[in-house]
């Protein structure tokens, strides 16, 4: 193996906590600039691989939704045609519109920082870094309301809107859930070989071998995370990498087994979900296992 177990080991390790109080501080600028304005009626959190702890030190920005709760996106898909006409009989028309509510963030947001320092893009508003704060992506967003019955939610979620239009919705707090449940389990190593397999993503970006946009690190952390349990017990790191690579390469052969898999949160299909493939994530382990040098 041309990666020595050592390496593995620091590869592992969460971030520091020089980072965590960066981070912290970022957070709460923000959240205290936008409660001025918005008080009780947002809730600010955290979501990504900062939140969930699997972020490495390449990823030095931080996910922070702002999620306007006075409102709602609806998805209906659930319903009975007598439930569905039920519901919008009850419904009650939006009179603060999502676009409205990302103009005023954006709009606060500016008026906080300096010049410069905070900018608009398709899915969010940058606030960049300096000595004291981390990189922030600040995610405009309502709440997403998946119901049951004309008056029963089954589940909640955030959702927003893109500047180019396109509706985007996700469930970051079912995700850290099931993600601290699955770390319980397995006593850390689940956040470990992900953090490890996010390493080597860097390595092999920086060695030109794949692109960004050619494997996500949330794909990577959502394959892992489908894993049995049992591929975390016992062993070095170096062989439950090993374990892992085999296991996620020969489900992804399998395409009875690669459909199977699913988001973290526990909602939504993998692959027709975030668009990659199984074909993807196979090159992606093999990839990984020549450049741990394993046999």
């Amino acid at each position: 193996m041309s990666i020595s177990e050592d390496q593995l080991t620091r590869w592992a390790k969460p971030p520091s906590e020089t980072e965590e109080d960066k981070c912290r501080m970022t957070r709460e600028r923000i959240e205290r600039a936008l409660r001025a304005e918005f008080g009780d009626s947002i809730r600010v959190f955290l979501q990504g691989s900062y939140k969930n702890r699997t972020n490495v030190k390449q990823e030095s920005d931080v996910d922070i939704v702002v999620e306007y709760t006075g409102t709602y996106f609806h998805e209906l898909h659930m319903l009975s045609p007598q439930e569905l006409q039920r519901y919008w009989e009850l419904h009650i028309p939006v009179t603060y519109p999502y676009h409205k509510f990302k103009d005023d963030v954006a709009r606060i947001l500016t008026d906080e920082f300096d010049p410069g320092e905070v900018k608009r893009v398709d899915k969010c508003i940058k606030v960049f870094k300096n000595g004291e704060r981390i990189h922030a992506d600040v995610i405009p967003c309502f709440t997403h309301n998946c119901y049951a019955t004309a008056t029963t939610v089954a589940h909640k979620g955030i959702h927003f809107i893109t500047d180019a239009g396109i509706d985007t919705f996700n469930y970051p707090e079912q995700h850290h859930e099931n993600g601290e449940t699955k770390n319980v389990i397995t006593k850390g190593k689940f956040k470990d070989m992900v953090r490890i397999l996010k390493n080597i993503r860097y390595d092999l970006i920086d060695a030109g071998t794949i692109s960004k946009k050619e494997m996500a690190s949330y794909f990577i952390e959502s394959l892992v995370w489908n894993l049995p349990n049992s591929i975390f017990a016992g062993a070095e790191n170096s062989t439950m990498l090993k374990n892992i690579i085999i296991l996620i390469y020969g489900d992804m052969g399998d395409s009875k087994k690669a459909e199977e898999y699913r988001e973290i949160h526990n909602l939504r299909l993998l692959l027709p979900a975030t668009g990659y493939t199984a074909q993807q994530a196979r090159t992606f382990m093999e990839q990984t296992w020549t450049h741990l040098g394993f046999d």
